[in-house]
């Protein structure tokens, strides 16, 4: 008697899990920074950003930035669903805002506000209530490959209350954009859980897939103290590259941090500060949709000298623009981050090095060195 087959179980598909909320920044406020007249400052270009670049589909519908699905299109988590009913933008969205609150700001030139309507249900099954301020982990992304995080603007209809289950509510966010981004797209997930998200187009046909060419390899220089990498190098270590650009120092440096913000503190007797431009390029992992949180990548950066000190950050705010702050948002492969870091160091040290040793980098395995001048 012929055998037969046993039919093999059905692979459950795992449920994407979505990431803890992000602080909602405040809109970015510039601020004149003061042209340096004795520091000589170091130049060093990042290869060209990447663009997003269209490519076949192959993902699944709205489990990625290459295939993104329609609004009105479900989001279901473990106790929450979001369905996008509506989106305002433009001059339509902002005289809404306005006339929301009267404190509310017009958008800066070469910004859009986006104005999104969602309706929120309670979709557990334990019987209490839940409150919505907290439920919803929204964000934009577009061909900037930047993600958007909502900004603190009063909306029409502001999310409030709790609910029970199969209870329903409708409330809005406020995102701020480049009125020329093209390919936007929501990334909508429940908060504080682990699953991937759901991506809902809001451009027609909107599609955002990584170049390969962003792609570089580990490049070998500044890997120790007794060799770093000179101001103008450009260092790869995987998953990013990052290039320091200008060096402020002495009296400059301690002016622009002075102007950045009134609360700042000169720099402790003995001791100076010393301004720092720095680039960093996300080359991307594995999951092209996987972002770079730049929110603390500002911790990365110390300062070493002869007197082999290895000096903390110190608490001011830095120039605008800002390394990282609040203000600065997530990227995703083939998008960069430019900007002021603040660092002080004795006034009597000499031979100054900047070390980048990225978060959790314990071995000092990808740890690099760069000589300031």
């Amino acid at each position: 008697i012929k055998a037969t087959a046993i039919p093999q179980p059905i692979k459950a598909t795992a449920i994407p899990q979505p990431i803890k909320a992000t602080a909602i920044p405040q809109p970015i406020k510039a601020t004149a920074i003061p042209q340096p007249t004795v520091a000589a400052p170091t130049q060093t270009a990042l290869p060209p950003t990447a663009t997003a670049t269209m490519m076949p589909v192959v993902a699944e519908a709205g489990r990625s930035r290459s295939n993104p699905v329609s609004l009105n299109s479900e989001y279901r988590g473990e106790k929450w669903s979001f369905i996008i009913t509506d989106v305002q933008r433009g001059a339509t969205a902002a005289n809404q805002i306005k006339t929301a609150n009267k404190f509310n700001d017009a958008p800066p030139e070469g910004y859009e506000y986006v104005l999104v309507t969602l309706k929120v249900t309670n979709i557990s099954t334990e019987d209490k209530a839940e409150s919505v301020l907290f439920s919803i982990d929204l964000h934009m992304t577009g061909s900037n490959n930047r993600m958007y995080s909502a900004v603190s603007v009063v909306p029409p209809k502001l999310f409030s209350g709790a609910l029970f289950p199969q209870g329903s509510i409708e409330g809005q966010r406020v995102f701020l954009v480049p009125s020329d981004e093209k390919n936007l797209m929501f990334v909508v997930r429940e908060s504080f859980s682990a699953t991937a998200p759901l991506y809902v187009a809001l451009d027609e046909n909107a599609s955002v897939t990584v170049d390969r060419a962003v792609a570089m390899a580990d490049t070998t220089t500044g890997m120790t103290r007794e060799a770093p990498a000179a101001a103008q190098t450009l260092v790869v270590v995987n998953p990013v590259a990052i290039a320091v650009d200008e060096v402020i120092r002495g009296a400059d440096a301690a002016t622009m941090v002075e102007k950045a913000n009134r609360y700042n503190q000169p720099a402790p007797a003995g001791s100076e500060y010393i301004c720092i431009r720095l680039t960093l390029k996300f080359l991307g992992k594995t999951n092209p949709d996987l972002a770079y949180n730049t929110l603390f990548a500002g911790n990365e950066w110390r300062l070493i000298g002869s007197k082999n000190v290895l000096y903390d950050a110190p608490s001011v705010v830095a120039p605008d623009p800002q390394f990282s702050s609040i203000n600065t948002d997530s990227i995703y492969a083939g998008a960069q981050i430019t900007g002021w870091i603040v660092r002080s160091v004795a006034s009597d040290d000499t031979q100054i090095i900047l070390q980048y040793q990225p978060a959790f980098d314990f071995s000092y395995q990808h740890t690099r060195y760069i000589a300031l001048p």
